[in-house]
């Protein structure tokens, strides 16, 4: 199990809070959940973001003026993605009791730059892909892994959150365990 038996149990007692919730006319608020960040310019197109106690240096390559002393927005918006999408991993499969001895989720973003020189007449300003591959050391049946991965894709808010015309690709890779 990816996550500790203590922490699945802390999990499922939230969730029946949440659903008991649901089940009585609680206010909107009771269901939310605020976040921060906040940005700023450290030097050249260096930034600092912060949330809450921890901060992410982020930068711009060489060649688009920057320092490559962190991760560009695209790139951070990518580790967000896959941070996710493995998160769910290890929540859901412990949740389901699914005997997951690992899971790696890789994910690939394509940008189509016309958009810098062109304008607003040319390209969005956005990606126009992303592939999130879920590598999975297992020896549990693919049918039950499968649910997990349907799961997966389904509640990852950083997924949601993207824009609808942002083609998202899922594959899966199950590998058996090496023992």
């Amino acid at each position: 199990m990816l996550l500790e038996t203590k922490r699945v149990e802390k999990m499922q007692e939230k969730m029946k809070m949440l659903m008991a919730a649901m089940k009585m006319p609680a206010p909107e608020q009771v269901f939310l959940r605020q976040i921060n960040a906040n940005v700023r310019q450290v030097k050249n197109q260096q930034l600092r973001g912060v949330a809450g106690k921890y901060t992410v240096n982020i930068d711009r390559p060489l060649e688009q003026g920057g320092d490559e002393t962190g991760p560009d927005p695209e790139e951070v918006l990518l580790i967000a993605l896959g941070a996710c999408t493995e998160m769910n991993w290890v929540a859901y499969s412990s949740a389901f009791n699914l005997d997951i001895r690992e899971a790696v989720v890789d994910v690939e973003g394509t940008i189509d730059r016309r958009f810098m020189v062109n304008g607003a007449n040319s390209v969005p300003a956005r990606l126009k892909t992303v592939k999130i591959i879920s590598r999975v050391v297992t020896s549990a049946p693919r049918e039950k892994v499968e649910i997990i991965h349907q799961k997966v894709q389904q509640f990852c808010p950083v997924s949601g959150s993207l824009h609808p015309d942002i083609k998202k690709e899922y594959s899966l890779e199950i590998q058996p365990p090496k023992d």
